[in-house]
């Protein structure tokens, strides 16, 4: 039987080319929601925070007047996609 090596964009072999996954967050779920999630969403994506997940990486998912104007309650928008 052949050995099955998996190549993903989070892989140390990945190439260069591969996207990384994108991570789908529902911030109106929870019993604080939103405001607790968009912390959090925010604290995984602080440049000095020791996750460093890029805010690119992370969708939104909820109502997007909501998200935003709590977004900016928050001290704003470090690039999420909505």
């Amino acid at each position: 039987m052949a050995d099955l090596h998996l190549h993903t964009a989070l892989s140390p072999c990945a190439s260069p080319d591969m996207t990384p996954p994108r991570i789908a967050l529902d911030v109106m779920g929870g019993d604080r929601a939103p405001d607790a999630t968009l912390r959090g969403a925010l604290a995984a994506c602080s440049p000095g925070g020791r996750h460093g997940i890029p805010p690119d990486r992370l969708l939104l998912v909820g109502d997007q007047a909501v998200i935003e104007e709590s977004l900016h309650a928050l001290g704003g928008d470090p690039g999420f996609a909505v």
